[in-house]
């Protein structure tokens, strides 16, 4: 449909002012919303069962970068159900140890909450079309942004390939930018801890040392390519069980 938000109003994610900023950043449905899964669910399955040439298909699961989408009906009843809490009571700019927990608690839960829809997509596609790969498509320097659109986008690529939503990823960046030098290092450290998780530390070895080519002043990457447990296959880097998978997602 041209604008299936027509015929649905209620799937489109809205901002705090229950809008969104369609000239400059188009439409968004709500990842929050149980008939927007239920509906992607189902297009992804009649997909699978409709190309079963196709090598593989590519999931490109956000939010918008230029505005904050968590105000939609569908999206603060279920953070209201979840940590009885309405997302609109919110201060996106906390003063407060208060207030910052409960702005962490809800960045938290949008980011799980994407996570979800694109293991539920990923599992609808590989139940009908176990052949094809499911690949994610993501921003390679978000980890290093600083709040603004890393936040708002829910866009956490890295947690996908560690908990086996996507096969591989299909990182976004301007690699021929010399400032961007940095960024592209830390997507290929981000690649090699998650070959680490995956039990493949050949892997995890040739992305480490990616990154050192692409940034070889890093001295993360120097001091994580030095230690001889990594090629032991030890697994220092993976992140304790319940804590956070990257520091900057708190």
């Amino acid at each position: 449909e041209a604008d299936i938000f027509k015929a649905h109003p209620d799937w489109q994610e809205l901002n705090s002012t229950f809008s969104c900023e369609v000239a400059s950043d188009g439409k968004y449905a709500s990842p929050f919303h149980p008939e927007v899964r239920a509906a992607l669910v189902q297009l992804m399955e009649e997909v699978a069962q409709a190309g079963p040439d196709l090598a593989g298909i590519i999931l490109d699961c956000r939010l918008s970068l230029q505005e904050y989408l968590t105000y939609s009906e569908a999206a603060r009843a279920a953070f209201i159900r979840a940590h009885q809490m309405d997302p609109l009571d919110i201060s996106l700019a906390p003063r407060d140890e208060a207030s910052y927990q409960a702005l962490h608690t809800l960045e938290r839960w949008r980011l799980d909450e994407v996570s979800k829809l694109v293991g539920q997509l990923s599992a609808a596609y590989r139940r009908h079309y176990p052949e094809g790969k499911v690949v994610g498509r993501g921003f390679a320097n978000l980890y290093r942004w600083r709040g603004g659109g890393k936040n708002w986008s829910a866009q956490d690529w890295l947690n996908w390939a560690v908990e086996g939503h996507v096969d591989e990823l299909l990182l976004e960046c301007d690699w021929t930018a010399p400032e961007k030098e940095a960024d592209v290092a830390q997507a290929w450290f981000g690649l090699g801890q998650v070959y680490l998780q995956q039990s493949d530390p050949s892997a995890a070895l040739n992305a480490f040392e990616q990154a050192l080519e692409a940034d070889p002043e890093n001295r993360l990457v120097r001091d994580t390519l030095g230690k001889p447990e990594l090629r032991l296959c030890n697994f220092e880097l993976v992140r304790p069980v319940g804590a956070p998978l990257n520091p900057a997602f708190g």
